[in-house]
């Protein structure tokens, strides 16, 4: 028994540290360009409570453009994690609550 509450620990510490380098991420979303006229812009879509938004970033230049790709590639891939963590601590018999006496 003591090693499964170990495995639980380990998971949860796992999942703090998913979520704080989540809220770390300075942009959430898919980097979209937008032109106006001739100037090029970049924003991030995201949807949020159903609807798309578009959130202002900065002009264009080739390094924000590749940092924003990485930043949503890492989010996605945190995400992933995230929904890894959470389905082992459900099979483990973790809840919020309180844990099973199995």
């Amino acid at each position: 028994m003591p090693v499964q509450y170990s495995e639980i620990q380990e998971l949860l510490r796992s999942r703090a540290d998913l979520h704080a380098r989540l809220n770390l991420m300075p942009y959430d979303g898919t980097p979209e360009i937008k032109e106006r006229g001739a100037k090029k812009y970049l924003y991030v879509r995201k949807r949020v409570a159903g609807k798309q938004t578009s959130t202002y970033v900065g002009a264009y230049t080739e390094e924000l453009y590749n940092l924003l790709l990485r930043n949503a590639r890492e989010i996605r891939e945190i995400r992933k994690l995230l929904r890894s963590i959470e389905k082992q601590l459900a099979e483990a018999g973790y809840s919020e609550d309180e844990l099973s006496m199995l």
